[in-house]
């Protein structure tokens, strides 16, 4: 029935896509936010324009609501009939300082009939791999896509366990403590857009999604009333629906719409999952996530997670992905290797008849979390992120910054800010790497000494293990 439209919801959402990426990307083109640059905003009205014109011209008799700024929602269309349709579009992020975070960039497109989403496009810009991630469904056109490819959901569970991964805001980085009681004793993915948190919901890369908010201060606060509020996660309740799943307020309340596309009731949380899941999510303590006060801009450099700005953008996504593979590949190899670390081969074999092993999870000899990377790891990101600080290699920082990670002081500086109670030791396996840089002080990382002192202590054990 909407096979039509929702092909042209996609070509649409993938048209505004492209001109939003030249215009954000392009060689030589200033960067958001700076002198002479493009303003987000500005892309971010002139892409709904670009979807509205579209839509209007191949269906001149629904209806239109669009975000062309952050306050004003605009009804193009009100045409009255049995069966009313109204197209909900969010071209991209409207709020303050989006300009500077570029990976959560998401259009979405939706189509409701009597309010009821029968078609929904999620089209991720910018992501954290650096290609496009489009995910798509409509009424009787089939189960969900993504990028044009079926993806079906195996199962929706009911219950937290170990293994569950909740889609969370971005922001819930800079409280994980807070946000691993409201999943426990699941895990947690950071997404930056919540409509993207709903598509990946609906694929199974998540077992559900939350978007919480206690104050009217970004476009993921949700108020009755409002034609932009559903515009954000129309979409991404439609994909929801073709998965079999489910999307609830605060008080575990079906999220519905009115003809118009407002909302029905005023709203200012959001749980995706099963019936069951979503009971389980909307009862725990969410009000301290999203009010902590310990947020990005209270975090010191080296703890504040890199993500892709308008400054720090590439327009190779394949340099982009090779340069994340070989991180990746260090850290679940590590990971991996971890599981069996000071077994022998035939005890592995023994553990793993298949070959393994395969799977991230919890276990090993140091009782690790899945995924939880070992010194070896932890180094590698220490470098890597020295690498991006200095443009480059830097024999000096990069010493300066292992006898960081070392001697604790990391947490040290955390401490003092944030008033932690205990003081952290790395993880260092085979104690090496504690030999080789325990002697170096804080006094050598100042006076830049610490090459010299790494090799006035260093030894036949600590050279020969790197």
């Amino acid at each position: 029935m909407y096979r039509r439209a929702l092909d042209i919801a996609i070509h649409a959402a993938s048209n505004a896509a492209h001109q939003i990426v030249s215009k954000t990307t392009a060689p030589g083109v200033p960067a958001a936010g700076t002198t002479g640059g493009r303003d987000i905003l500005a892309i971010d009205a002139s892409a709904d324009e670009a979807i509205r014109d579209y839509l209007s011209n191949a269906f001149p008799a629904w209806g239109i609501v669009g975000t062309p700024d952050a306050t004003t929602p605009r009804f193009d269309s009100q045409h009255e009939s049995d069966e009313r349709h109204v197209w909900i579009i969010d071209p991209g992020p409207t709020t303050v300082g989006a300009s500077d975070r570029l990976t959560g960039l998401t259009i979405s497109i939706a189509l409701l009939r009597n309010g009821v989403p029968v078609l929904g496009v999620v089209h991720a810009v910018f992501t954290p791999h650096g290609a496009a991630d489009c995910f798509s469904w409509a009424e009787g056109c089939g189960e969900v896509h993504r990028n044009e490819s079926p993806a079906p959901r195996a199962s929706w569970p009911d219950s937290i366990d170990a293994y569950t991964v909740v889609a969370v805001p971005a922001s819930s980085e800079s409280d994980p403590r807070a946000t691993l009681k409201c999943v426990a004793p699941g895990r947690f993915l950071a997404v930056d857009d919540l409509a993207y948190r709903l598509a990946l919901t609906a694929v199974g890369d998540a077992d559900g999604a939350v978007s919480y908010s206690t104050r009217p201060t970004s476009r993921e606060t949700l108020t009755s009333g409002s034609a932009h509020a559903s515009s954000g996660y129309c979409a991404g309740h439609a994909l929801l629906i073709g998965a079999g799943g489910t999307l609830v307020d605060q008080d575990g309340i079906a999220i519905s719409y009115l003809a118009d596309g407002t909302m029905s009731r005023a709203v200012h949380g959001v749980f995706a999952g099963s019936r069951g899941f979503v009971e389980t999510l909307t009862k725990r303590p969410w009000h301290p996530v999203s009010g902590s006060g310990f947020d990005d801009g209270s975090l010191l450099k080296q703890f504040v997670p890199l993500a892709t700005t308008a400054t720090h953008r590439t327009i190779n996504p394949d340099a982009l992905s090779r340069a994340q593979g070989c991180l990746l590949g260090q850290f679940s190899g590590d990971a991996l290797g971890s599981l069996v670390e000071f077994k022998s081969a035939d005890q592995i074999a023994r553990m793993y008849p298949d070959g393994g092993p395969f799977d991230l999870v919890d276990g090993g000899h140091f009782d690790t979390i899945a995924g939880q990377p070992t010194d070896d790891s932890e180094m590698a990101l220490m470098l890597a992120r020295t690498l991006i600080d200095r443009g480059g290699w830097d024999a000096e920082a990069t010493g300066a910054s292992y006898a960081r990670w070392c001697h604790g002081w990391l947490f040290e500086d955390a401490r003092r800010q944030h008033s932690y109670p205990n003081r952290a030791t790395p993880f260092d396996i085979g104690n090496t790497t504690s030999m080789a840089l325990g002697p170096v002080t804080q006094r050598d990382v100042d006076g830049g000494e610490v090459l010299n002192r790494l090799a006035q202590t260093a030894s036949t054990t600590t050279q020969a293990n790197g």
